[in-house]
């Protein structure tokens, strides 16, 4: 549950013309567990999404929305992911961010990893070992 404003101030840190890139591990799996279907969330539980999300994010709208029934458990977890991936790229100014599911063997979704850079060559790497990653063993190693 890494706080937003650590990945805000990482974000501003430069070494000569580059930002730093982040590859961060996103709890998506957890968020619902902190959002009850019927009733409010317990107030640790909104202070630490307060903290772990983007200010903009909107996760209260979509937790509302899943509250309601509008959208299905596996919508809202792609909506609070997309909503800290557009926040990488428009409040922190990154030129890419991309995320990439890691599942159980079986299919069963664990978390997102996220990748911001502004750097091309470091997005084009990252992008390949996205791709080759074996989908459903996420002990196996980024890089081989």
């Amino acid at each position: 549950e890494l706080h937003w404003s650590t990945v805000s101030q990482l974000a501003r840190f430069r070494r000569g013309s580059k930002k730093v890139e982040l590859l961060i591990l996103v709890p998506s799996t957890s968020i619902p567990r902190l959002l009850p279907v019927n009733g409010e969330p317990e107030l640790h539980n909104e202070m630490s999404l307060n903290l772990m999300m983007p200010p903009d994010s909107g996760w209260r709208e979509t937790w509302r929305r899943r509250q309601e029934d509008e959208i299905e458990p596996r919508e809202a977890i792609r909506l609070y992911v997309d909503s800290y991936r557009t926040a990488l790229k428009q409040a922190l100014g990154f030129k890419y961010a991309q995320e990439r599911e890691i599942r159980r063997p079986g299919g069963r979704l664990l978390y997102h990893l996220l990748f911001a850079s502004d750097d091309d060559t470091g997005n084009k790497i990252m992008n390949d070992v996205f791709e080759n990653m074996f989908p459903n063993d996420p002990q196996l190693p980024l890089f081989r």
